[in-house]
């Protein structure tokens, strides 16, 4: 299990990827707020900017990554 996350969190060069990293970091904050906010008062909710923020930035992220996989496919080895 800790080798499938960790492969996760890698590029196509087995680096470790930040966008990925604050992807998955931003989508469990957001999974354990939706969850605890079940369960609590109104009262007590982050504010929804806040929310719409962290979502932003999860799929930013997201999609830079999906940016730099299908870029690193398209350019290649340029032949002189």
């Amino acid at each position: 299990m800790k080798n499938f996350i960790k492969s996760l969190l890698q590029d196509e060069s087995g680096q470790q990827s930040t966008k990925r990293i604050l992807a998955m970091l931003g989508m469990v904050f957001l999974c354990v707020t939706m969850m605890l906010n079940s369960y609590s008062h109104e009262s007590i909710k982050p504010s929804p900017e806040l929310v719409s923020a962290v979502e932003v930035i999860v799929c930013v992220c997201i999609g830079a990554t999906s940016l730099d996989k299908f870029a690193s496919h398209m350019g290649g080895k340029k032949e002189d």
